[in-house]
């Protein structure tokens, strides 16, 4: 029995539209009601133009659904995903999916126009998309876990050594060497690492590198005990899959394998979970109103909304986002000023977590203080975030002088809520009991005359509290991926390489004595 033609075109207008509001995957009511008034507003104008076109014009009628059938396989589908590495390489792309979308459009229309049961065939393949993808939106809510939220239970299970360790991956925090002591606020900077590391027994190694420019290679070999050019190796860097919280994980992990009991996060951009050894994964996300920011941060629902549309494998989404961005309808770097505005909050959070549960191994990846420069001080204890000083950052990129100086803030306001964090630890009695690493993927990286700065953008903080001896001098250069290695290598039978690190761009090592001879190599 088939439907009338006024349910048929009520039926499929709800059913391809219904991810415009579902796709927001959390069911938070002051997020969700905009994208339901939405929904409902397109979905009534499509009904009536469809039931209207449908006694008048059945071509009009048969564009229109052929444009919501596509609209419905393109979210369900993602066909971003078969341009996702095209997209990344220039304006070209955009015109070849765009090809690829009426080329699909057109294949949709001449089926649908073709035999009138074809419509609901269609019909009832996205009845089974729907139903499908209805529960594993529900899924994937319930289970992407908000800190906030998270009850911390004690574990069934007992640690496997006496030993509790806290490691910390700061993302683009420089070591102290780098640190000018020329000017008033480097000098607040330097003191501000004394403070919150040496004061806490922490042991810095100043001149500290990765032998890395980025993330996706400096960690993962890092964790793989990776220091040698023998060693290194893309093919551990990472891939890229689709769940919309990271970009990458890591596919081996020796540390991991060896310590085990592991309670790790999936951060933005970078996924540590992936390993049989993580028996927790936690989602720091900035998807629920009722996170703590930092003072002079702003939640604002457009931001969001657009942060969904990027994060979407539909190719349409995808495009709607670009043209967004080319008119500055939003802040394109919203997502990393959230993860930044949450620091603080992280960090409490990171506290609970360590108290209530009874891991081997806490680690965890936080994006601060990578870029947008958002931090301001506003006294000697105390920081906000500001939104239009992140907004302006591309004001001042190719000014050395403000660049450091801005960025100087963001290494003094997470030196700040680190200090505070610790303070946290030894309040709850945990501090003493652990084994805390406080380290980074990279430094920062910009280009002084055109040419990348290898003095900043390869040095990493690098600062362990920890009752462990070594040989290894404090003002000795040497790579964090060895440092890492030389603490917690169980099978470590090597001796330091010479220094050396890698260009990207050039597909070389390039070898140096101190840290300081970067500045001359560039």
């Amino acid at each position: 029995m088939r439907l009338s033609t006024n349910y048929f075109n009520l039926t499929i207008s709800i059913i391809a539209l219904y991810p415009i509001w579902l796709g927001v995957e959390i069911f938070n009511i002051t997020i969700l009601l905009p994208s339901l008034l939405v929904y409902i507003l397109i979905l009534v104008t499509t009904f009536f133009v469809l039931n209207y076109s449908s006694k008048n014009n059945f071509l009009v009628r048969d564009l229109i659904l052929s444009s919501l059938i596509f609209f419905s396989l393109d979210i369900n589908f993602g066909f971003w995903l078969f341009f996702d590495k095209l997209f990344q390489s220039g304006k070209l792309n955009y015109l070849i999916s765009i090809i690829f979308i009426f080329l699909l459009f057109l294949v949709i229309f001449i089926i649908v126009k073709n035999k009138e049961k074809n419509k609901y065939i269609f019909l009832l393949i996205l009845i089974s998309l729907l139903i499908f993808n209805f529960f594993t939106a529900i899924h994937y809510s319930f289970k992407a876990q908000n800190v906030s939220q998270t009850n911390y239970s004690e574990l069934s299970f007992k640690r496997n050594t006496s030993e509790k360790r806290l490691i910390i991956f700061l993302d683009e925090m420089v070591g102290p060497a780098v640190i000018d002591n020329h000017n008033e606020i480097g000098k607040k900077v330097l003191k501000s690492f004394q403070e919150t590391f040496e004061k806490n027994n922490f042991k810095i190694y100043p001149n500290a590198y990765s032998i890395y420019s980025n993330t996706v290679e400096s960690i993962p070999n890092l964790l793989n005990f990776n220091f040698s050019k023998k060693n290194l190796t893309n093919k551990l860097s990472g891939e890229n899959y689709s769940d919309r919280k990271s970009k990458w994980f890591i596919k081996e992990n020796k540390f991991f394998d060896q310590n085990k009991l592991i309670l790790a996060n999936k951060s933005l951009g970078l996924d540590l979970c992936k390993n049989k050894n993580v028996l927790k994964c936690i989602t720091f996300t900035s998807d629920k109103l009722d996170m703590n920011y930092i003072d002079g941060f702003e939640f604002k629902k457009k931001d969001f909304f657009f942060d969904k549309l990027n994060k979407s494998n539909s190719i349409i989404l995808k495009i709607l986002w670009r043209i967004s961005l080319e008119f500055n309808l939003f802040d394109e770097k919203s997502d990393f000023s959230y993860q930044k505005a949450l620091f603080e909050n992280n960090l409490n959070e990171i506290a609970k977590i360590i108290k209530n549960t009874d891991f081997n191994n806490y680690v965890f990846h936080i994006v601060v203080p990578h870029r947008p420069f958002g931090f301001e001080l506003v006294s000697d204890n105390k920081c906000n975030f500001s939104r239009d000083r992140a907004i302006r950052e591309n004001d001042y990129l190719n000014n050395r002088e403000e660049y450091v100086g801005s960025y100087y803030y963001e290494v003094l306001c997470t030196n700040l809520y680190l200090k505070k964090f610790f303070k946290i630890l030894k309040e709850k009695e945990l501090f003493e009991k652990l084994e805390i690493l406080v380290t980074s993927d990279t430094g920062i990286g910009f280009e002084t005359e055109g040419k990348p700065d290898l003095f900043f953008t390869h040095s990493v903080l690098f600062a362990i509290k920890s009752d462990k001896k070594n040989d290894l001098k404090n003002q000795q250069t040497i790579s964090n991926q060895f440092l890492f290695s030389k603490y917690y290598d169980k099978n470590l039978k090597k001796n330091q390489d010479q220094n050396y690190l890698y260009l990207p761009e050039k597909k070389e090592f390039i070898n140096f004595n101190t840290l300081k001879e970067l500045k001359e190599h560039n």
